[in-house]
């Protein structure tokens, strides 16, 4: 199973992010499909911009405090 940066589902949803695949995951919770969104992010305090794809996740529902995690992310600098 493919590694890769993670948003909240909820949070994907309500910023209408574009669902752009479904994937196959695996976790503590055993593993499931869940969908996969388009995002750009601007880090102001990194004067960085992130683009791609995102595994839409039970971040903050499952108890986390954290609206995303990076894994295998390229950053452009603006």
């Amino acid at each position: 199973m493919p590694s890769g940066s993670c948003i909240d589902s909820t949070v994907a949803i309500t910023l209408n992010l574009p669902i752009i695949n479904e994937q196959s995951v695996a976790g503590v919770h055993g593993a499931g499909k869940v969908n996969v969104h388009l995002a750009q992010i601007y880090i102001p305090a990194l004067s960085f911009i992130l683009y791609g794809a995102f595994f839409g996740v039970h971040l903050i529902a499952g108890g986390g405090n954290n609206i995303m995690l990076f894994w295998d992310v390229i950053f452009y600098s603006i």
